[in-house]
């Protein structure tokens, strides 16, 4: 879960597998956002490390960039 500061915030955030395939988009807003670690079609993700990029976009117009990697373990 990425806390934001703003509960206004919008959040858009890409994740990738580590062989660089999009696995899946993920388009939010409000005070925290979380990956339920399945794919674009509804699947759970296999075991392996992915990499979420995740944009916010806070109300005043602040921007920030964040670069998280994940670990799913069976």
């Amino acid at each position: 879960e990425v806390p934001l500061v703003d509960s206004l915030s919008k959040v858009s955030a890409v994740v990738y597998d580590v062989a660089g395939e999009r696995v899946r988009n993920i388009e939010g807003s409000g005070s925290s956002w979380a990956w339920d670690l399945k794919n674009g079609r509804g699947e759970p993700v296999r075991a392996g490390m992915y990499v979420v990029l995740v944009r916010i976009l806070g109300s005043d117009g602040a921007r920030q960039v964040v670069l998280i990697r994940v670990v799913v373990l069976e």
